[in-house]
């Protein structure tokens, strides 16, 4: 099939180019120093009680279904403009 064709052909490129996906139901969001973290949705919440994170730390939602929504600017924003702002305890600001 096809699919099952392309699905290894990108297995294949990531493997190649020693990338890791990180689970479907991971955090990912932009740390202090500029890097991602992928991290479960538990140590998420835990750093945002250590004030590692916090409602303007940028995080990412994999989820956009639209170009409409990666051009303004939903894939990545401040946690407490998404759904992440729930994890951290903060209403979440539209």
């Amino acid at each position: 099939c096809g699919i099952d064709d392309l699905t290894h052909a990108v297995e294949d490129a990531a493997s190649a180019l020693e990338i890791e996906w990180a689970p479907a139901l991971h955090v990912l969001y932009r740390t202090r120093d500029g890097s991602v973290a992928a991290v479960s949705r538990r140590t998420f919440q835990e750093r945002g009680e250590a004030g590692a994170v916090t409602p303007d730390t940028p995080v990412f939602d994999p989820s956009i279904t639209t170009l409409g929504a990666l051009r303004a600017g939903a894939f990545e924003q401040p946690a407490r403009e998404s759904w992440h702002a729930q994890l951290l305890g903060i209403p979440v600001e539209t």
